[in-house]
């Protein structure tokens, strides 16, 4: 394991009959990759992860899809780093404006309902009732791209390498961040208590549920990034015609 400058743990390094040293200020993908380079004495490389997941293997629900999606994870395990409703309101008219349409994932009845209010109004907005993870897979991976909280689900679509925008306001993204050739994060540069890990905003003085950072993100901004990122994803697709 990690020695006792390099673990998280408390007193977890007194465990360990072998101790390797890893720098704290690296993204928490880097450190492992790092930590079994040391273990198994192989060059570290330095291209980007590859998560070997076997897409043939992830399991299809039940519930009907639409044909072209985006995916929308507007949960989190903290409600400071929830994007506002008003934010994901506009950032759903946006997507229905440029032909998608939207697929929320829900973890918890109460998340579901969230989904189920965003959709209000809208056909072209699917809430899902809660699924397993294999499921969640395979809708992310057909989903033309996905926008995140900074939660478990965006490195799912990291690892399955989708054209991800991610968000990081109280947490930061160089530590924990979604990584892969397709990822864009959203930062709160113009924050100077940002990343604070707090599960309650202070910025104004009052304590808050609410992170005025997150707030401070604009769904346009958004999607042109997650377009960007989309149409960079397009042209990368190349068709091979067979020679006569």
């Amino acid at each position: 394991g990690m020695d006792k400058r390099s673990v998280r743990e408390a007193l977890a390094n007194l465990a360990y009959q072998y101790q390797y040293s890893i720098p704290k200020d690296l993204h928490a993908i880097h450190r492992l990759r790092e930590y079994f380079s040391q273990v198994f004495d192989y060059k570290l490389p330095h291209s980007s992860p590859n998560y070997a997941i076997d897409r043939a293997k992830l399991r299809q629900p039940e519930c009907r899809l639409p044909g072209k999606y985006v995916v929308f994870v507007h949960l989190a395990s903290w409600s400071t780093k929830l994007w506002p409703t008003e934010n994901w309101q506009q950032l759903v008219q946006l997507a229905l404006s440029a032909g998608f349409d939207v697929v929320m994932p829900s973890g918890s009845d109460e998340e579901m309902r969230r989904g189920e209010m965003l959709a209000t109004g809208h056909t072209g907005v699917h809430a899902l009732p809660r699924l397993s993870l294999s499921e969640v897979a395979w809708i992310i991976n057909r989903a033309s791209g996905v926008v995140s909280c900074d939660t478990g689900l965006c490195h799912l679509a990291a690892a399955l390498d989708k054209p991800t925008v991610s968000f990081y306001g109280p947490t930061d993204a160089g530590l924990i961040g979604a990584t892969g050739d397709q990822q864009a994060h959203i930062i709160a540069d113009n924050f100077k208590c940002a990343p604070c890990y707090q599960k309650q905003c202070t910025y104004a003085g009052k304590p808050s549920s609410e992170a005025a950072c997150m707030r401070a993100m604009q769904p346009l901004s958004v999607w042109e990034i997650l377009s960007s990122l989309l149409a960079k994803a397009d042209s990368a697709t190349i068709d091979v015609v067979p020679q006569s």
